[in-house]
């Protein structure tokens, strides 16, 4: 039976609040009297309510508003899946993240206001219409991945569109029968929603590799669906007719209406529901938002997991909503309010107080289900006098600490709730961590002892009363806290950090009374936290201390209680170790004399790892240590002779080999160690310190020998190769270092940049040595060790400035080898300059192979290069100081407290660029000079203050901004973007912004700051210097992939240098030469110019002689374009293959719109290209299965005539879709460039019968024969045209990359231009090739002239690049220009005359390579 609600017979008073002023019903009248015409309904008239399931109009309707509702649940719950991938894709903190739950609020805002103005203007039918339409819009904008600033816009349109229907739609299901279960199946199918949307999302992104934004066409689609079946079912819900079912009700003097907003404002339930539901909202979405992150940072789950969590909390809600919907009102709305509130604490308390994943999981999910499921808000507004209480229950929230720290007049309260929970936690998981990470490696303390104190009820009382214990309490849980989020590279940050403070502050309590065994346990456990980078420069006080300690205890000679005897030995022999290496590197005497020690060692099972006794091991080398610093770099050694030096130094390296061979195999320095020595962290961290320990002593040693003999003889050889052997070891372990707060500094970097400076050392002075080219691949893997440990601390550590020495190092290779890189290090001729190499060093390396021996991943060799050392590989030589070198004064000695590099608790760093010290390295006239390495730790390190102090460490200033009318998202630059492309007058466009601007300038693009430059310094550091600090950057990436996949010219990274490797073979010297395959099909096309001096376009020509040739090269089979009658397949091929090009490049200049954009055309036509070549690839890997290695050799020899590039290619890989790849992108380039110069070449020709006649000249000494490889070089003339036509119009005339990291440019800032630009990480830098090589102060004033002549005395460098620079210049560079040279040759020497036959100035087409809009109209005259 339908619900019934009276009307007032007053129309003078004001609806009650539980009558909504926009309601849907039908009024039934009886009339007054029969027949009576007054249509004024009696008093006793009611609205009957309309069913859901009336009429199959109501059906539609109500099944139309659950679709709205799933999709608004769809998009609620999906933020909290997507917003881990949204910080790592915007690389923006959880802060700025933040603002896309502000934005969707800012809409809800607004959709407030217009609301009522939708209603009475277009009815329901605007609802149905205006809400839908902005989640399409929304969700087909964030789908493209759009800049941070036109995301946050887009979900204030997304708030928008939901606001206006969860009011529409609320209010019009309230007025229909049975609303109580419609409406709280309206608000389950919201559930419904956020149930599967962060389901799909996870499993998207984490299991099928898409990216976040991908998730949005799916949206996009069910937005789409939701315009249509709600505009269509309320359609007939006009505002004409909503203004008819709902009249505005008069005044009580006949005059307007009171307004009724503000009179709802009047009722103190308005209030109560409005608050309930904006806190309740607020609670659920942001839950739902950062579930994700919280169970994956403080619980510790998978990401899948924890997407998996999220999808519970919203199952949730949705059963609350269907199920217990139908519950609550037959158990009674004040009974279910109690219970519900109840179950809310209980699982709260179980959510907060169990720090279990699963547990934490199953209670947000019961929680929300049962909050869900308490009175709806139009159900409230019935009970006008009743207030509800909020089911959830937060003790000590930040609001109440607010309210309560306000009325307190201090801040003590927030300081002690934080205390409280940093205790809660810290007991709970910071003494079992200590115990079980840190207690094996350092067994000093006794834990049943510690933790029955720890654990007891009278803690707090032993805290305040016992100094010393609570300084060992409070280190302790330091250390412990560290392996879960508590540790921090910074000082002054992280709850570790606080705990370690509060030991700090005991410092005077510890020292100044009586010492005891509690007190030096608590200096040993202090110290130990301090071996960290946030406690730089604190640990040799500590240390120190410690060790006098021990001392006054006479702990050294056992001398201590029998009770505590076995704890005391303990720590004394842990400070031992640590103090012996601490003075060792500090080049200072130990405080503990080992001639005075008379303790046992005793036993320590938990620091026993299998056979290994780590403790004893490591007290062991402790002792060689000490020894070795006395009897050689002491002060009293320097009077030794080098005689006694050289004997000292073989006793002590005897007695380092025999500790070594005591070292079980598994942990073994110079030994195989197996994976899983690395599985198990504690182990894995014993290893590490093992391998590193024993490598500094090697490394002493041998710098030793260098330094007090001579250059010659067996001794320094050995040394010499002790040296690299050992570098490129630490090198190859930094793969198994932790780059976490935990781990000690001198295993994160200390270690790591000694090798980095022997290598460096080593690469400068032998730059043309074989071993150059190992040597820098191990400093770029060291420099990627720093980069991630730069990552790691948020960019508090800037490390990755240590990845200048490796490129110093390459571009100091290259000027010394004229040019070339260290592949051609074998060739490259000694210089004279260069001082005499002495000894002799061989690694297991291959010369062609310029990737080290080092696994990445599985078990490694520690000692393949020392063991392939001894025979003759070339001479090395490495500097070896004067024999009055000053020991305290070697900058690279190990002992060098390269800590210093990594700041300490004082706030460091550079005020200016001239206070940044350096070193320099001086050898044979060659100078090197590196960057700064000195990085601050200070407490106040975020982003904005590592960006001030890179800036001011390399003198960094802004360069040009170009000024736009809308100067937040640059729109009015997209406009004028789109213009010069549909204009073909982008390059023309592009020139008058650098005249205007300068050489390097910033532009905004969609809320992005892009550096523009023409500076050759600048080009000469992105494509070179600093290669690896630049990527092409995800948009071209992905506006490649589809036609072009992985291939050499879409990909970054291993993935590109796999790629290279892959092709290079194929563009060799013989292959390059053999002009003969060209010859067929110039023949053919020289066949189809007129003879007759008729009009022809050679430009048209000009591509399908190149994609006959290079099909040809790469098929082992032409597509035969220029042969009339040409198969049907093959034009179709060439015809697809034009249009997925031209495709890419509407994809490159529309992106990241190009998505929303449907071009079936262009998904069929990179079909079609990619099928065709795919036929190929199958065929070339069926041919290369079907033959055996010797039929292959006779194959080869014998029956294969010429080279195939796809058969070689199937060689070396048998995946098609790679091959597929690689082949798509060799063709894109083969044809394209090679035609691109040939039309803009007989476009100057045409056009100059000078130039014309001076390269027949030229071409007629060849006698009309066809010239062979060497006698096209020999053409001077021909080659000065290519290059003069490759300056004005190079075949890619604009490019760009984008920064990996923080990095900076040579010249571009300030107001002149000469100072350095720093570049943002995720910043574009593009680089104009057409405007530089236009450059009057580089080519002269005529720049913009067709002159050969020129070339015979210009040489630009850097400022010409038509083929790239750098490790990515192009592979077939020398193909193109030899086909291009001998194609010109053959017309040259078949046609006398040429004339222009193009009345129209030369225009671009712009694609992905450059050509003439009008084509190459030229007419010829035959010899």
């Amino acid at each position: 039976m339908a619900r019934v609600e009276t009307i007032s017979s007053n129309p003078n008073l004001a609806p009650p609040p539980s009558l909504s002023s926009s309601t849907a019903t039908r009024v039934t009248s009886v009339s007054a009297s029969p027949g009576s015409e007054d249509d004024t309904p009696p008093l006793h008239a009611v609205n009957v309510a309309l069913r859901w399931n009336g009429s199959k109009t109501m059906i539609w309707r109500v099944t139309a508003t659950f679709w709205c509702a799933l999709v608004m649940g769809s998009n609620d719950a999906a933020y909290g899946a997507i917003i881990p991938y949204l910080e790592l894709s915007y690389d923006k903190s959880y802060t700025i993240i933040s603002l896309v739950f502000l934005s969707p609020f800012l809409g809800y805002t607004i959709s407030a206001v217009l609301s009522n103005q939708i209603h009475q203007r277009l009815g329901r039918r605007g609802v149905a219409f205006i809400g839908p339409a902005c989640h399409v819009l929304a969700f087909a904008v964030i789908s493209s991945n759009p800049p941070f600033p036109v995301l946050v816009i887009m979900y204030i349109f997304v708030g928008l569109g939901s606001g206006i229907q969860n009011a529409g739609w609320n209010v019009w299901i309230s007025s229909l029968a049975n609303s109580h279960e419609v409406l709280g199946c309206f608000h389950g199918f919201y559930g419904v929603g956020a149930t599967v949307s962060p389901l799909i999302a996870t499993t998207l992104i984490t299991k099928a590799g898409w990216a976040w934004n991908s998730f949005y066409y799916l949206l996009t689609g069910a937005a789409v669906l939701e315009l249509v079946n709600a505009t269509s079912a309320f359609w007939a819900e006009t505002g004409s007719k909503y203004r008819q079912d709902n009249p505005s009700t008069p005044g009580r003097d006949g005059g307007r209406s009171p307004n009724q907003t503000r009179l709802s404002l009047t009722y103190r339930v308005t209030w109560i529901c409005a608050i309930f539901l904006f806190l309740y909202g607020g609670v659920e979405v942001a839950i739902g938002g950062w579930i994700v992150v919280f169970m994956t940072s403080i619980r510790h789950g998978s990401r899948f997991a924890s997407g998996m969590a999220e999808t519970g909390f919203w199952l949730g809600i949705t059963l609350g909503r269907f199920i217990l919907g139908f519950v609550s009102p037959r158990i009674g709305e004040r009974l279910s309010i109690i219970v519900y509130i109840v179950l809310a604490i209980a699982l709260e308390l179980i959510f907060w107080l169990v720090p279990k994943f699963i547990v934490s999981a199953v209670a947000v999910a019961l929680k929300k289900a049962e909050q869900t499921s308490a009175p709806r808000a139009d159900r409230m507004m019935d009970l006008t006098e009743r207030l509800v209480c909020s089911s959830n229950l937060a003790f000590f929230s930040d609001r109440k600490i607010q309210s309560l720290t306000q009325k307190l007049g201090n801040s003590r309260l927030k300081s002690l709730v934080d205390w409280i929970e940093a205790v809660i936690e810290g007991r709970s998981n910071g003494s079992v961590v200590y115990f079980t990470r840190i207690h094996p490696m350092y067994p000093f303390l006794d834990r049943q002892s510690f933790e029955e104190t720890a654990f007891s009820a009278t803690l707090a009382q032993t805290l305040e009363t016992t100094p010393a214990f609570s300084a060992l309490y409070h280190a302790v849980l330091a250390l412990g806290c560290q392996y879960h989020d508590g540790g921090s590279f910074d000082p002054g940050k992280g709850k570790a950090w606080k705990f370690f403070q509060m030991s700090l502050g005991l410092m005077a309590d510890i020292l100044v009374p009586q010492e005891s065994l509690l007190s030096l346990q608590a200096l040993t456990a202090m110290s130990i936290f301090a071996m960290n980078t946030c406690c730089l420069q604190i640990d040799e006080i500590l240390i120190m201390e410690a060790a006098r300690m021990a001392h006054a205890l006479r702990y050294h000679r056992a001398i201590c209680s029998r009770e505590q005897q076995v704890w005391c030995l303990r720590t004394f022999w842990v400070i031992y170790g640590m103090e012996k290496q601490l003075a060792f590197q500090n080049r200072e005497n130990s405080l503990i004399a080992d001639y005075n020690v008379g303790c046992p060692i005793p036993e320590t099972p938990e620091a026993n790892f299998g056979s290994y006794n780590w403790f004893l091991s490591s007290i062991r080398f402790a002792r060689i240590t000490s020894q070795a610093y006395e009897l050689l770099f002491s002060i009293s050694a320097t009077q030794s002779s080098t005689e006694t030096y050289y004997t000292t130094i073989d006793y002590v390296q005897e007695r380092l080999e025999k500790w070594r061979l005591t070292v079980p195999e598994p942990f073994r320095p110079g030994e195989s160690c197996p994976q899983q020595t690395f599985n198990d962290p504690v182990s894995k961290m014993v290893a590490l310190q093992t391998h590193y320990s024993y490598y500094s002593m090697v490394i002493a040693l041998a710098r030793l020998t260098l330094q007090i003999g001579s250059d010659d003889g067996a001794r320094q050889d050995d040394s010499r190769r002790s040296l690299m052997a050992s570098a490129r070891r630490i090198i190859e372990l930094t793969q198994y270092i932790d780059k976490a707060p935990h781990t000690p500094l001198f295993i994160l970097a200390i270690m790591p940049l000694v090798a980095l400076f022997l290598l460096f050392d080593f690469v400068v002075h032998n730059p043309t040595h074989s071993e150059t080219k190992t040597n820098l691949a191990m400093l770029d893997i060291v420099s990627g060790h720093f980069a991630f440990v730069e990552h790691a601390s948020n960019g508090s550590l800037p490390c990755s400035l240590v990845s200048e020495f490796a490129h110093i190092a390459r571009q100091h290779v290259k000027d010394i080898n004229g040019g070339r890189g260290p592949g051609d290090i074998m060739d490259a001729p000694r210089t004279p300059t260069q001082r005499p190499f002495r000894g002799h060093i061989r690694t297991g390396s291959s010369v062609d192979n310029q990737r080290s021996n080092v696994e990445l991943s599985g078990g490694f060799e520690p000692y393949k290069h020392t063991d392939s050392v001894g025979q003759p590989a070339g001479d090395l030589y490495y500097s070896a100081m004067d024999a009055s070198f000053d020991f305290g004064s070697d900058p690279l000695l190990p002992g060098v407290d390269l800590r210093t590099l990594f700041g300490s608790v004082i706030s460091g760093g550079f005020d200016s660029p001239e206070d940044a010290p350096s070193f320099g390295l001086r050898r044979s006239g060659v100078s090197v000079t590196t960057y700064s390495l000195r990085i601050s730790c200070s407490p106040a390190n975020g982003r904005t203050s590592i960006v001030r102090r890179f800036k001011q460490l390399y003198g960094c200033l802004p360069p040009t901004r170009e000024h736009h009318i809308d100067p937040v998202l640059g729109l009015d630059e997209v406009r004028s973007l789109l213009r010069v492309f549909r204009e073909d007058r982008f390059l023309e466009w592009t020139l008058e912004k650098y005249r205007r601007h300068g050489n390097t300038f910033t532009t905004s693009v969609l809320g992005d700051d892009n550096i523009c430059t023409v500076e050759p310094e600048n080009i000469k550091t992105i494509l070179a210097v600093k290669f690896k600090q630049f990527d092409l950057g995800e948009k071209r990436r992905r506006t490649f992939h589809p036609l072009l996949g992985d291939g050499i010219f879409a990909s970054d990274g291993p993935q590109w240098e796999h790629s290279r490797t892959l092709l290079r073979p194929s563009f060799t010297r013989t292959q390059i030469a053999a002009t003969d395959l060209y010859e067929r099909h110039i023949q053919r096309l020289i066949s189809q110019i007129p003879r007759d001096g008729s009009t022809v376009d050679l430009q048209e020509l000009f591509f399908n002689l190149t994609l006959d040739t290079a099909t040809e090269f790469l098929f082992g089979e032409s597509v035969e374009s220029l042969r009339p009658g040409s198969s049907a397949e093959s034009s179709s091929f060439a015809y697809h293959f034009n249009v997925a090009q031209d495709g890419i490049a509407f994809s490159v200049a529309l992106a990241p719109f190009d998505r929303m954009i449907f071009r079936p055309k262009f998904r069929e036509s990179v079909g079609e290209a990619r099928g065709y070549v795919g036929n190929f690839v199958k065929k070339a890997i069926e041919y290369r299965h079907s033959l055996d290695a010797e039929k292959h050799a006779v194959d080869t020899t014998n029956s294969q005539s010429r080279y195939v590039f796809l058969q070689e290619l199937a060689k070396e890989t048998d995946d098609p879709t790679e091959i597929t790849d690689q082949i798509l992108n060799i063709l894109l380039a083969g044809r394209d460039t090679t035609a691109s110069l040939l039309s803009m070449v007989f476009y100057h020709l045409a056009r100059r019968p000078d130039i014309w006649d001076l390269l027949r000249s030229e071409v007629a000494t060849l006698d009309g024969k066809c010239p062979s490889f060497e006698e096209l070089k020999q053409l001077k003339y021909l080659s000065w045209v290519i290059n003069e036509t490759l300056r004005l119009y190079p075949v890619v005339p604009s490019n760009s990359r984008t920064a990996n990291e923080d990095t900076f440019l040579p010249v571009g800032g300030g107001p002149d231009g000469k100072s350095p630009v720093f570049v943002a990480k995720g910043q574009r830098v593009a680089y104009d090739v057409y405007v530089m090589h236009r450059r009057q102060d580089i080519f002269g004033p005529d720049a913009e002239e067709f002159r050969p002549e020129r070339w015979e005395t210009i040489r630009p460098g850097w400022a010409f690049v038509p083929f790239n620079g750098g490790p990515r210049i192009c592979l077939g560079q020398q193909f193109a220009l030899t086909e291009a040279s001998y194609t010109i040759v053959r017309i040259v020497q078949s046609f006398k005359e040429i004339t222009n036959r193009d009345p129209e100035p030369w225009e671009e087409r712009l694609a992905l390579t450059l050509a003439s809009k009008h084509g190459t109209k030229v007419s010829m005259v035959p010899v």
